[in-house]
């Protein structure tokens, strides 16, 4: 059975790959628009939905975070 560490573990790592993913696919594209400026309407499309994404990832972060920091980390037997 899986324990609380773990699932915690994984909400944190979804996190981080959902906010550090959005976030490079947000930069990668706004330099395309800065070289190439017929590319901004298409930036204009998708930075809303990525966006919404990396703030998802960073909620889970945070959510996951603080639960890590009340129940202690998870270093230690209970």
């Amino acid at each position: 059975m899986a324990s609380l560490w773990s699932f915690l573990l994984v909400f944190h790592l979804i996190g981080l790959a959902l906010g550090v993913g959005s976030a490079t696919a947000k930069v990668v594209l706004l330099v395309k628009c800065y070289r190439d400026i017929t590319f901004v309407p298409f930036y204009l499309k998708v930075m809303v939905p990525l966006t919404r994404t990396l703030v998802l990832g960073l909620i889970l972060m945070t959510v996951s975070g603080i639960i890590w920091l009340i129940r202690g980390y998870g270093f230690r037997q209970q």
